[in-house]
């Protein structure tokens, strides 16, 4: 190497030194927004060129001083400087909540000092207060009912409202409001469900909370057959349905006198539904003394129903004129009965809700049993019955 090359070569290098000595630093990009999920680790970017002699420090929105070079001055150990790469000097928030969202400054100590601005933001799901929020919820029928669902999250979730069947023939029926509550007016025993709110920002998951809603309201009492006919000696079953919430107590009267169950009365309740029940009473080997009015009774807190029917002999062997009223049966015309040639049927429902067991049994519509049944009768019984009724039919027209 000539001493020409040598000198050629050391002005160079000098060269070059001194304009990297003369540069100012700058950073590369002036401005920049970072967005993360609370509990991760947020990272702010910072990149300097032609660094040179000066130090890079980083500050908060409150002018908090934070780091010094690569040393962590703040007592907070979520924060420290990572730099990947010389000219790096990103900031590191480990485990970000809501508190640490704002302005943070990448600054250089230059004169004047040179400030590179990055904003964070901090997304927080959706969280729902219990505390602030509905339990469940016991009503009258005609209140009105507030139902709330307090949710925070960054940003602010929207509320959306279902209706969920408890008996899970519907499924989950959105209802056309939004917001954090739910208001119903003039409620009736037909509200009583359990509503779900859903609460959802942008950031999963989704959160939702249930609120059942209990209406109560006075029992409903209807009976399935206001006068029913028997024989003396067979059985035969009373049957009412009780509508009511909450329930409450259930009981069979004869003649105004509460009956208690016994080896010839026995009650009996029967679940429908959730506010539902068949009251039934069975008597064995019914006598004269049997026959009369029975009432069907209920009551709760809220009030109380009734209602009446009547049990009266009915002699299944000859058949009476119904023109004419029969003064035994409160002259109300008698119903017609099958002859000796028809055979007994355990279930026979006559014209005006009016009922006779010639077979015992309970008094049931017979069209209502075969739509509750899943069994189809056998032809020959088909056969046989219509037999019997053009029979039965033949002898009234003969009358």
């Amino acid at each position: 190497m000539t001493i020409t090359t040598l000198v050629c070569f050391q002005a160079y290098f000098h060269f070059v030194m001194w304009a990297v000595l003369a540069s100012d630093p700058r950073f590369d990009v002036p401005v920049v927004n970072v967005t993360v999920v609370a509990g991760e680790t947020a990272v702010l970017p910072c990149s300097v060129e032609y660094l040179g002699k000066y130090q890079v420090v980083w500050m908060d929105k409150k002018l908090s001083l934070l780091t010094l070079e690569n040393r962590r001055v703040i007592d907070d150990a979520r924060v420290s400087v990572e730099r990947p790469y010389v000219a790096n000097w990103n900031l590191h928030i480990r485990d970000v909540t809501s508190d640490d969202q704002g302005l943070y400054m990448c600054q250089i100590n230059t004169d004047p000092v040179k400030i590179k601005q990055v904003v964070l933001y901090v997304q927080v799901p959706s969280k729902i207060i219990d505390h602030l929020s509905s339990d469940d919820m016991e009503l009258r029928e005609g209140d009105t009912v507030l139902l709330v669902c307090n949710v925070t999250g960054v940003p602010h979730p929207n509320v959306t409202w279902y209706r969920l069947s408890k008996k899970g023939k519907n499924g989950r029926e959105k209802i056309g409001m939004s917001g954090e509550v739910l208001k119903i007016r003039n409620i009736s025993r037909y509200c009583d469900d359990i509503y779900e709110c859903v609460a959802f920002n942008g950031v999963p998951p989704t959160v939702s909370r249930q609120i059942k809603v209990s209406v109560q309201f006075p029992p409903e009492v209807r009976v399935r057959n206001k006068r029913m006919g028997q024989e003396i000696g067979k059985m035969t079953i009373l049957e009412c349905t009780v509508t009511a919430s909450p329930l409450g107590a259930t009981h069979w009267e004869k003649n105004s006198n509460r009956i208690e169950n016994s080896w010839k009365y026995r009650a009996e309740a029967y679940n429908e539904d959730e506010h539902t029940i068949t009251l039934s009473l069975r008597i064995r080997a019914v006598e004269i003394s049997d026959f009369g009015e029975y009432t069907c009774v209920a009551s709760n807190h809220l009030g109380s129903d009734q209602e009446k029917m009547i049990l009266y002999e009915h002699n299944g062997n000859r058949i009476r004129p119904a023109s004419k009223p029969d003064k035994q049966n409160g002259g109300n015309p008698p119903l017609l009965s099958h002859s000796n040639q028809t055979p007994p049927r355990n279930r026979v429902t006559t014209p005006m809700n009016e009922v006779w067991l010639p077979g015992g049994g309970q008094g049931q519509s017979e069209s209502s049993a075969a739509l509750g049944s899943g069994c189809k009768k056998p032809i020959t019984d088909l056969l046989f019955s219509c037999f019997s009724l053009l029979l039965a039919i033949s002898q009234v027209c003969c009358i």
